[in-house]
C-alpha cells in the first residue's frame, strides 16, 4: 500500500511533537453546528452539510460565519458496505479541521482504535484483537487502511490529537458524559488543547489505572452499582450488578430505575418494581452550561430533542441505512436548547400541505354540484386579483390573470352555498399552506375577501 500524505507526515516526529505542543484553533464562529456520530458514512456528512448550505469553497454559505464541531465517533459500525466509506470520512473530516472550518473530539470508538495499535505496558494490546466481538465491530475500518499499515498507524497518530473534550464560555462537548470530577481529574494528564499527553496512552487502556476508569466514564457513559444487591439480566442474558446512568437527569427526575437508566436500556419488571432508594446520584449533577454529546444512539426521529434543558444528544442512529445524520445549530446569544435547532431529520411521513388539500376536497364534497356562472367566475377572478392576491401576481400588471384559476370554480360552488366561513378558511388554507405564503394580517384580508365574494351572489 502506498503510504498517503498523512502517513509520511506521521512518521516525521518532529511534526508530531509540533502537533501535540500547540493548541488547537479556539472557535471563533458566531454560531456553531455540532454533528452527532456518522461511524464512516460520508454521504451522510455531504448531505447534512448540503442541507446546512455549509460548503467552504463558498463565502456566501453558512462557512461565512460558522463552523463545525464533531462530537467523534467518525468510524466502525458501518452497515452498508459499499456506501460506508471510513476513509473518504476520515480524510473530509480531517480537510475541514485542517482547514479552520471545524473542530473533533475524541469518541469511544477512536478510543478503542487507538487501543488496538496501542501496547500496554505489559506488552498486550489495549484492544483485545483475539476478541469476536470487537473484530467484527472494528474490521471495516481495518479492513480499509491495511491493519499494521502506514496508513493505520497515520490515522491513529491523528486520533491520538483530538481533543477529549471541548469547552468555551458558552458551551461544553465531550462524546459520552460530562462529570466536572472526572474532568477536572483527568486534566493532569491532558495537554493544553484537552488531547492525552503522549506518555499516558499505554495507561489509558489498563483497567488498574486511574486514566483507564475516567476515559470509560466520560467517552463510554457511567455505570453504577445497584443498591441492596440488585441485579438483572441483559438482552444477552449476562447479569448485570451495574446500570448505565441518565446523568443528564437531576435526583428529583428520578422516580424509578426507567428513570434513571439511559434510553434503550431494556428493564426487566422485576427491577422496575424495586424502590430505587439507595441509588448513588453522584454522577447526575446540574450543568451550569449546555452540553452536547453523542454516543447514545437514540431512535430515529423526525422531530429530536433535547435530553435536559441543558444536554443535547446529536446520535440519532446515522450508522442505521435509513436513519439520516442530524446536526445542531448552536449559537451563543442564544444557549437555550431547542428541538427546533435540530437539522438534518428523518421525514416523519406526514404531509400537512397534503392533508390541507384533503380536507378542502371533503369540504367541497359537501357542497351541492356546481352550477357553471361565467359571469360569477369572472367576478370572482377580479376580486382574488384585487383584493386577495397573496403572491402579488398585480404587480405584473396583467401578465399572470390567470394564476388563480384554479381555485375560481371552489371559490364559486361555496358563494353558491353562501358558506362564507368556508370561503375565508379556503383561501387563508389555500394561501398558507398550498402557496407557502405567508403574510401579516392575512387571516383579516381573507376574511374581507369572502365578504366581498358573497356580495357577488
Amino acid at each position: 500500500m502506498t503510504p498517503s500524505p498523512l502517513a509520511a507526515a506521521a512518521a516525521d516526529t518532529n511534526t508530531k511533537a509540533k502537533v501535540n505542543s500547540n493548541p488547537k484553533p479556539i472557535i471563533n464562529a458566531s454560531k456553531l453546528l455540532i454533528i452527532g456520530d456518522i461511524h464512516g458514512h460520508s454521504h451522510k456528512l455531504t448531505a447534512l452539510l448540503e442541507q446546512a448550505d455549509f460548503d467552504p469553497s463558498d463565502s456566501d454559505s453558512a462557512a461565512r460565519d460558522s463552523q463545525l464541531l464533531f462530537v467523534g465517533d467518525l468510524i466502525d459500525n458501518g452497515l452498508d458496505g459499499e456506501q460506508c466509506d471510513q476513509l473518504a470520512l476520515l480524510q473530509q473530516v480531517k480537510a475541514l479541521v485542517d482547514g479552520g472550518f471545524g473542530h473533533c473530539i475524541l469518541g469511544n470508538h477512536e478510543l478503542n482504535a487507538i487501543g488496538w495499535l496501542t501496547r500496554r505496558r505489559d506488552g498486550r494490546y489495549g484492544r483485545d484483537r483475539n476478541k469476536p466481538s470487537n473484530l467484527n465491530q472494528h474490521q471495516q475500518f481495518l479492513s480499509q487502511v491495511g491493519q499494521d499499515s502506514g496508513e493505520h498507524n497515520a490515522w491513529i497518530e491523528w486520533f491520538k490529537t483530538l481533543p477529549l473534550f471541548i469547552e468555551t464560555e458558552s458551551l461544553r462537548a465531550i462524546h459520552a458524559c460530562w462529570h466536572q470530577p472526572s474532568i477536572d481529574k483527568l486534566k493532569p494528564y491532558l495537554h493544553a488543547d484537552n488531547s492525552l499527553k503522549a506518555e499516558f496512552w499505554p495507561d489509558a487502556f489498563d483497567p488498574q489505572h486511574p486514566l483507564f476508569q475516567l476515559l470509560e466514564t466520560l467517552l463510554k457513559g457511567p455505570e453504577v452499582k445497584l443498591p441492596n444487591g440488585l441485579s438483572f439480566h441483559d438482552k444477552n442474558g449476562t447479569e448485570r450488578h451495574h446500570l448505565r446512568v441518565a446523568w443528564w437527569q437531576t435526583p428529583a427526575q428520578c422516580h424509578s430505575f426507567a428513570d434513571i437508566a439511559v434510553p434503550g436500556t431494556a428493564l426487566p419488571d422485576s427491577l422496575l418494581s424495586q424502590p430505587i432508594d439507595g441509588f448513588d446520584f453522584g454522577f447526575n449533577l446540574a450543568q451550569l452550561k449546555p452540553v452536547f454529546i453523542g454516543h447514545y444512539y437514540l431512535p430515529v426521529t423526525p422531530y429530536p430533542q433535547p435530553l435536559s434543558l441543558q444536554v443535547a444528544c446529536i446520535d440519532f442512529s446515522a450508522s442505521k441505512a435509513d436513519a439520516p445524520l442530524l446536526g445542531y445549530w448552536f449559537s451563543a446569544d442564544q444557549p437555550q436548547l431547542d428541538g427546533a435547532d435540530f437539522c438534518g431529520q428523518a421525514a416523519s411521513g406526514i404531509d400537512i400541505d397534503a392533508g390541507v388539500a384533503q380536507l378542502l376536497e371533503s369540504q367541497l364534497a359537501s357542497l351541492p354540484p356546481y352550477q357553471p356562472n361565467r359571469d360569477l367566475a369572472e367576478a370572482v377572478t377580479a376580486v382574488l386579483l384585487q383584493q386577495w392576491d397573496p403572491i402579488g401576481v398585480s404587480d405584473f400588471g396583467g401578465a399572470c390573470d390567470d394564476e388563480y384559476h384554479a381555485y375560481v370554480e371552489d371559490l364559486c360552488r361555496l358563494i353558491q352555498a353562501q358558506d362564507g366561513n368556508g370561503i375565508g378558511s379556503y383561501l387563508l388554507l389555500v394561501e398558507r399552506h398550498l402557496m407557502g405564503v405567508e403574510r401579516d394580517e392575512a387571516a383579516e384580508c381573507c376574511a374581507e375577501v369572502a365578504y366581498a365574494l358573497l356580495g357577488l351572489a
